[in-house]
């Protein structure tokens, strides 16, 4: 996995030609550089993004493309199970 800038992630997951990875923080300078970058792995058809699951129970800061959960909130559906 490539996260181009050496951004931190406390998990990632695969399967298929899908990815995920997840940040558990608190802080609003870890989480702001996570919403921030692109993580993606190579296929052998190319590059593919990577889904970012941020969880955190009160997060400090607004994200815009990762998905967030906490205490309240049930588990997003990341990929569906055939």
């Amino acid at each position: 996995m490539d996260d181009g800038e050496g951004g931190a992630i406390d998990l990632s997951a695969f399967r298929g030609d899908e990815c995920v990875v997840i940040l558990c923080s608190e802080d609003a300078g870890e989480i702001q550089n996570f919403d921030r970058l692109k993580y993606q792995f190579n296929l052998d058809s190319g590059p593919a993004l990577c889904k970012k699951l941020l969880v955190s129970f009160t997060p400090p800061v607004a994200v815009q493309s990762c998905t967030v959960w906490g205490g309240k909130e049930n588990l997003p559906i990341l990929w569906a199970t055939p």
